[in-house]
């Protein structure tokens, strides 16, 4: 088999893990714990430890993001296939000088945006006010790091970007992640989802319901566990499908 069939099955299976997604939510069922296992399997597949001996080794891995927002965009293209919906799902697609991760559109009108995340470590600032405060300390006594203001207003213009390019509302816009753990430190004793949640609310103005954070687990690193039973799957992405299709058979 040559590396683009070998590619091209890659993207079939992962296809068929959203297929099962789909239909099970469509049953109302439980996914989040199976969507993890997916992230830790990508963790997995993307190191290179299996060719490691004593003349070769790596701290390199390929990021897996891209096809975590292709295994969502799949999932939603599903759900809208088998429901007779109608919408048409775009990844990372430019309109009006915008390319949100995902994009559904309904005739030619953009419905709701998904912005995908599978680690929040860039953006810790943004969820974490001690963070924050941290590295505003430091910045403020010359340390050679970006402002963290910059960092927050970056990621809030990016929401306001889909409400004036797109005309999406912000009650459109949702933000899937599948783990906190690199935001949270183990010194943060009082912090827990919900305070960081509240946090990324307050820097955004994104509605509370519309962040997704697939674990509720804060001290383990997916890719780095042997087993998703290590980890505790909140309801949050059942329930903003949930919110879609209510909202879209109203």
């Amino acid at each position: 088999m040559t590396i683009l069939e070998n590619k091209k099955e890659y993207f079939r299976i992962l296809d068929m893990k959203a297929i099962e997604i789909a239909e099970e939510l469509l049953k109302n069922q439980d996914v989040s714990i199976k969507m993890l296992n997916v992230v830790n399997v990508l963790y997995e597949s993307s190191k290179l430890d299996f060719l490691e001996d004593s003349s070769f080794d790596a701290a390199y891995h390929n990021p897996i993001t891209s096809d975590f927002e292709f295994y969502l965009s799949r999932i939603f293209y599903h759900i809208s296939e088998m429901r007779g919906l109608g919408w048409s799902v775009h990844l990372r697609r430019q309109k009006n000088n915008c390319a949100p991760d995902i994009r559904v559109d309904k005739d030619g009108i953009p419905l709701f945006i998904i912005e995908v995340k599978v680690k929040a470590g860039w953006m810790q600032e943004v969820f974490s006010d001690r963070r924050f405060k941290h590295d505003m300390d430091r910045f403020k006594n010359g340390a050679d790091i970006p402002d963290p203001n910059d960092r927050v207003g970056r990621v809030s213009k990016q929401l306001d970007k889909y409400r004036e390019k797109l005309n999406v509302p912000i009650e459109n816009v949702y933000v899937v992640l599948a783990s906190l753990a690199n935001v949270h430190r183990k010194k943060y004793k009082d912090s827990n989802v919900d305070t960081y949640k509240d946090t990324f609310v307050k820097n955004t103005g994104l509605p509370k319901d519309n962040l997704v954070v697939l674990t509720k687990t804060l001290d383990k690193h997916l890719g780095n566990i042997m087993s998703v039973e290590e980890i505790e799957a909140s309801n949050d992405f059942e329930r903003i499908i949930d919110m879609i299709l209510r909202n879209e058979l109203i």
